[in-house]
């Protein structure tokens, strides 16, 4: 779980380093949440693009928080 804004490196540069050392072809089960309080479509698709299961906008509630992490381990059994 890992916000797109963090101090020295954002979300997307921390996603390209996870990729790197654990590559989608072998680890495509990788469950990786991510969250924005600024989503914009073009951020939400480099995400997607760079292995990021999931995406939840902030603010959330914790019943959000928790569904979005739900979903994102049922889409890892399913593969």
């Amino acid at each position: 779980i890992m916000d797109v804004k963090m101090p020295e490196k954002n979300g997307v540069y921390l996603l390209e380093k996870i990729t790197e050392k654990w590559p989608l072809e072998t680890w495509p089960e990788l469950p990786v949440l991510v969250m924005s309080g600024y989503p914009t479509p073009e951020t939400i698709q480099s995400l997607i693009e760079k292995g990021a299961k999931e995406f939840i906008p902030k603010p959330f509630t914790p019943d959000e928080l928790l569904q979005a992490v739900d979903k994102v381990l049922k889409k890892d059994k399913t593969r």
